[in-house]
């Protein structure tokens, strides 16, 4: 993030975290200075789920950041992207949440950490 050009009219971010539910932490269109958003990432913490539902995450992006209302310029031609940053597998099927991003024309690029 600390590399993009954060803005209303610049790239937007929205962050989702989940582990057995995904949990919308702030819209595309919720903040629009990179600083915000760095501390609002920055302030995130473990949030002890026992499971790591990818797949209702996935499914919640697609129903409820896609959409102009949350911000999304897909309609305007901006490019849709996806980071998936996570520790480990799925606890739950992803098959679902992928096929919606993909009609929805999201390019999705993932990032394993620690052992996953």
């Amino acid at each position: 993030i600390d590399r993009l050009s954060v803005g209303r009219d610049q790239i937007r971010v929205a962050l989702v975290q989940y582990d057995n539910d995904p949990d919308i932490k702030f819209y595309l269109n919720s903040l629009y200075d990179k600083p915000q958003v760095l501390e609002e990432v920055k302030g995130l913490t473990y949030s002890g789920g026992d499971e790591s539902n990818l797949g209702a995450a996935l499914e919640e992006v697609a129903r409820s950041l896609l959409t102009d209302t949350t911000g999304n310029r897909a309609d305007e031609g901006v490019p849709q992207v996806l980071v998936i940053i996570s520790a480990g597998p799925s606890s739950d099927d992803t098959s679902v949440g992928h096929r919606a991003l993909n009609r929805a024309g999201v390019f999705t690029i993932g990032v394993s950490i620690g052992d996953a």
